[in-house]
């Protein structure tokens, strides 16, 4: 039986780096035949009464981002101070957070992570609400996380600089690691090397851009 949206995730998704080792917005590069943010749409597409309110944080500027978020039901937040880093954007979508919500922390460099680990990651949020959910593959840390309804408040006092790493680290007794076959939770493409190596790992042309 599906989930009510009133007992649904939100999640935040990150959008607002500046991509300098990419070398442009991360969201609007291709892997395959879809751009980052087009992968995680579609994959948060599959969870329409389990994920929701979609939180998309980015830079004013970022007019096609915003376009296509919204087009897909998502909700849209400026941050007029990216440079600050992502716990600044972070701050910004905990103030649009239902009340006494946990939510899943998705960066946009990790885009091709699996519908059946975000499955996964749900179902244990679901058992341990009061844990953060972390996945793991081969013994690596990696993204999204699910962070339950506690640790809002104690994300606004870590330090800027520190990031929601931060909070993992304060509370290790608190980690919950799932283990997933999923190689993608800890495929970070921040750099077009990184790209080309998925894009070899899932048999595409290198630099099908």
């Amino acid at each position: 039986m599906p989930l009510k949206k009133s007992s649904s995730v939100p999640v935040i998704c990150l959008l607002a780096g500046f991509s300098e080792r990419m070398g442009k917005p991360k969201q609007h590069v291709l892997v395959g035949d879809r751009t980052f943010l087009g992968h995680l749409l579609q994959t948060l597409g599959k969870f329409e009464d389990k994920i929701f309110p979609r939180l998309f944080v980015g830079q004013s500027d970022d007019l096609p981002g915003r376009a296509q978020a919204k087009a897909d039901g998502g909700i849209w937040i400026n941050n007029p101070q990216p440079e600050n880093g992502p716990l600044s954007s972070i701050w910004l979508a905990l103030e649009r957070l239902p009340p006494r919500k946990g939510f899943l922390l998705w960066p946009v460099d990790h885009p091709l992570v699996s519908s059946p680990t975000i499955d996964v990651l749900l179902n244990a949020a679901t058992e341990h609400p009061e844990e953060l959910v972390v996945p793991s593959f081969e013994k690596r840390r990696g993204h999204p996380v699910i962070f339950p309804a506690w640790a809002a408040q104690e994300l606004r006092l870590a330090p800027l600089e520190k990031g929601a790493r931060w909070l993992i680290q304060r509370h290790p007794d608190k980690v919950l690691h799932i283990n997933v076959k999923d190689r993608w939770v800890c495929g970070n493409l921040d750099t077009p090397e990184l790209l080309a190596e998925a894009e070899r790992v899932l048999g595409l042309p290198v630099g099908s851009e």
